[in-house]
C-alpha cells in the first residue's frame, strides 16, 4: 500500500503540486501528472541512529516509530522557492525551484534551529520559524547558513506555538501573528517584534490554525480545538464572526475523538456523557469566478466545510462528504486536491454549482508515481489533538 500524502501545496496558478509523504518531497506538473521533481531526506536523526545502535549491541529495539519526515512546505510570495521542515535534524530546507530543469528540487539552504519546529511563513524573503518551546525565528531566504548557537529568537511566548501568519496592514506595515496551546492569538510589529500590538481573545482551547485569505488580507481565521472558528478583522482587534461547527460535523466524529480513556470516567461524572472533540487541521481558501470560499477540515473526518464569504461574514455553503478520512488538501487555481487515508489516496475536487468530485485521469497518474510503498510505520497523520491540554498537564 502507497502512503498518503502528509502535505500538499500549489502554486497559484494550480500548475504545480507540491507534496510531502514521510521523508520524500515531490512536485508534480498538474497538467500531465508527471513527476517534475523529487528530493529525499537522507539524514538521520539523532534519535534514529540511537536505535541503530542500540539494535548493533543488542538492545532491545525502541517500542515506538521514530519520527522522519517533511513538516510544512510553503512556497514563497515569488514562488521561486519551496521551503519545508526536516524532523531528522529540526532544520529548515530552502529549495530553488528551476522548472526547466530535470529536478526542479535545488536544496540551497539547509538551516537547523535548536528546536523542533511548530509552524513556518515567508515573505518578502524572510522566512520566520516558530518552534514547539515557543519561540520564533527570522531567517533571510538568501543568507549564508547561520551557527545554530548563535540564532536569536525575535519573539516568544510562554507555551508550545503552533502557527504564525506574517501579514501587512493597508499602509503595507507588515505585523507577525502567532497563536499557541494556550488558546492566545498575538499581534507583533515585524520585525521589530517586541513590541506587541495587542492580542485576540475568544478562544478556551488551544489555537491550532491561523488563516489570513488571499481574497481580503485584513481578516484572520482561526481555529483549534473549540467547536467554533473566529472570524476577526485582525489589525482593529475586532471578533467580526463565531461560527459553530459541532452540529455540522457531529455525525462524522467517531471513537478517535472522545478524550483519552484515562479521563473518560472523570468527564462523565463532570458532564453525564461523553463529549467528543473536534480539532480543526486546516482551513484555506478558494475563489471561484467572483465569488470566495473558505475551507475547514476538522481532524480525523472525512468532510470538508465550505463557507462562502458575503457582506463580511462566513455563511455555511456546503459539506462534502469522502468515503475516507482527510489527511489534508490543496487549492489548485480554481480546483482542490485532497489526500485520503484509504488505497484511495488522492481526489479532485471541482466547482459546478457546488463543489464535487472529480475523476481526474491526472490524479490517477499522481497516485501511480507516488514513492512511498508502505504495509507499516504510517507516519503520524492526526497529531492535532493531542495538543489539547487536560488537567494533569496545565501549568
Amino acid at each position: 500500500m502507497k502512503h498518503p500524502f502528509q502535505l500538499l501545496t500549489s502554486d497559484k496558478s494550480g500548475k504545480y503540486l507540491f507534496t510531502s509523504n514521510q521523508n520524500v518531497i515531490q512536485v508534480f506538473n498538474f497538467g500531465d501528472g508527471n513527476v517534475i521533481g523529487e528530493w529525499k531526506d537522507e539524514t538521520e536523526s539523532g534519535q534514529l541512529k540511537t536505535v541503530k545502535n542500540d539494535e548493533k549491541k543488542g538492545k532491545a529495539k525502541f517500542s515506538q516509530s521514530i519520527s522522519n519526515y517533511i513538516r510544512y512546505l510553503i512556497l514563497d510570495d515569488s514562488e521561486n522557492y519551496l521551503i519545508a521542515c526536516a524532523d531528522s535534524d529540526k532544520s529548515i530546507l530552502i529549495f530553488k525551484l528551476d522548472l526547466n530543469a530535470s529536478n526542479c528540487l535545488n536544496l540551497i539552504k539547509r538551516q537547523q534551529i535548536p528546536k523542533r519546529p511548530s509552524s513556518l511563513a515567508v515573505q518578502d524573503s524572510i522566512v520566520v520559524v516558530a518552534d514547539k518551546f515557543g519561540d520564533v525565528y527570522s531567517i533571510p531566504i538568501d543568507s549564508e547558513i547561520s551557527d545554530m548557537d548563535k540564532l536569536e529568537p525575535i519573539l516568544g511566548h510562554v507555551s508550545m506555538l503552533l502557527d504564525v501568519e506574517l501579514v501587512k496592514s493597508k499602509n503595507e506595515k507588515p505585523f507577525i501573528i502567532t497563536c499557541d496551546r494556550d488558546e492566545h492569538i498575538r499581534i507583533s510589529n515585524f520585525p521589530k517584534s517586541y513590541v506587541i500590538k495587542g492580542y485576540l481573545m475568544n478562544h478556551k482551547n488551544f489555537v491550532s490554525k491561523l488563516f489570513v485569505p488571499h481574497f481580503d488580507s485584513s481578516l484572520l481565521i482561526s481555529g483549534g480545538g473549540d467547536d467554533y472558528i473566529c472570524l476577526w478583522n485582525w489589525y482593529n482587534e475586532n471578533l467580526m464572526q463565531k461560527i459553530d461547527i459541532r452540529e455540522l460535523v457531529e455525525e462524522y466524529l467517531d471513537d478517535f475523538h472522545l478524550p483519552p480513556e484515562r479521563i473518560r470516567k472523570e468527564q462523565e461524572e463532570e458532564e453525564g456523557k461523553l463529549i467528543k472533540e473536534t480539532s480543526i487541521a486546516q482551513i484555506s481558501s478558494v475563489t471561484i469566478g467572483e465569488k470566495s470560499y473558505v475551507i475547514i477540515l476538522i481532524e480525523h473526518t472525512p468532510v470538508l466545510l465550505f463557507f462562502e464569504f458575503v457582506n463580511n461574514n462566513l455563511k455555511y455553503f456546503q459539506i462534502l462528504k469522502f468515503e475516507d478520512n482527510i489527511v489534508n488538501f490543496a487549492v489548485t487555481g480554481d480546483e482542490i486536491i485532497v489526500s485520503l487515508d484509504s488505497e484511495t489516496l488522492v481526489k479532485a475536487l471541482k466547482f459546478d454549482i457546488e463543489f464535487k468530485i472529480d475523476e481526474n485521469e491526472i490524479v490517477s497518474r499522481i497516485i501511480d508515481q507516488i514513492s512511498i510503498n508502505t504495509d507499516s510505520n504510517f507516519q503520524q497523520l492526526y497529531p492535532i489533538s493531542s495538543l489539547r491540554k487536560r488537567k494533569e498537564n496545565e501549568f
